[in-house]
């Protein structure tokens, strides 16, 4: 197998490892903001009523003086039967059936049992719950930076090209691969500055981005260093760096010169489609 092969092979395994990251860490950030909210909404310390406990106790006529229980008695009732009219109201597609009132029952209440259960671990067991959004932050970083490596090697990369559309066609490969080499050398620059940046930070290693207090352990409370949020940083650079070497190499021998940020094709054909129906 010839070394541009075992090359390509190498890069679409990083490639593959880099989307199911950035998967994973987009999911947690959309699942940590989702219970952030719920908790905000549903959950108040010290052993005052939540919103929407308030809200139901409100609705029977019993806003104060009732028993503790009463209140989420009533939000589990309420949300049972949301839930339950969800699964029995949706829309069922040609060759379904209804989902049957003992299977809706189930399922609904087998859902917000789970949740229920969800806040009361947050509210017994992770009484402060202002970390969600610093961890969300961190998470978008890793985010954003997985992206962009994923984008250069998709050659989706922000692209200002005109040597495809000005210079003789014999003249692509040679400034195809300069061009690559310059774009190399800034993200070398980069690299070397966010690897730098990254020392620092990992020096302070009394710095947190977030510390999870657990009532079981007081005094361990779960923490993330400042540093993992911005290890995506250098990382990214080096692999950009990587990537557009791999380029330069490419286009020295002819292979990958058009302009990554050409309109594809098919957007073209149907855009023209467009017009042409347009024209009177």
């Amino acid at each position: 197998m010839s070394r541009p092969n075992r090359i390509d092979r190498i890069d679409g395994a990083i490639y593959r490892v880099e989307r199911a990251v950035c998967i994973g860490v987009l999911a947690t950030m959309v699942t940590l903001v989702g219970v952030g909210v719920l908790h905000r909404v549903f959950v108040r310390a010290g052993g005052v009523r939540s919103k929407m406990e308030s809200l139901a106790l409100k609705l029977v006529g019993s806003p104060s003086g009732a028993p503790s229980w009463l209140g989420p008695l009533l939000l589990v009732v309420v949300f049972w039967g949301l839930a339950y009219a969800a699964v029995r109201q949706r829309t069922v597609r040609q060759g379904e059936q209804r989902t049957p009132r003992l299977r809706a029952l189930a399922l609904s209440g087998g859902g917000v049992g789970l949740l229920g259960g969800l806040l009361y671990l947050l509210t017994t067991l992770v009484p402060s719950f202002g970390w969600p959004q610093p961890l969300s932050v961190a998470l978008m970083v890793w985010v954003g930076f997985l992206g962009a490596s994923m984008a250069t090697h998709d050659r989706r990369h922000l692209s200002l090209e005109m040597g495809s559309k000005i210079w003789p066609k014999k003249w692509l490969p040679a400034l195809g691969g300069v061009a690559r080499l310059v774009t190399t050398a800034f993200c070398l620059f980069f690299a070397y500055l966010a690897w730098r940046s990254l020392r620092a930070h990992y020096d302070e290693g009394q710095r947190f981005t977030f510390e999870i207090q657990i009532r079981s352990f007081p005094e361990q409370p779960l923490r993330l260093p400042e540093w993992v949020s911005y290890a995506v940083i250098p990382y990214t650079f080096t692999m950009m760096t990587l990537r557009f070497v791999k380029q330069a190499w490419q286009a020295f021998h002819g292979i990958g010169l058009e302009a990554p940020g050409d309109v594809p094709a098919g957007m073209l054909e149907d855009a023209e489609g467009g017009a042409k129906k347009d024209e009177p």
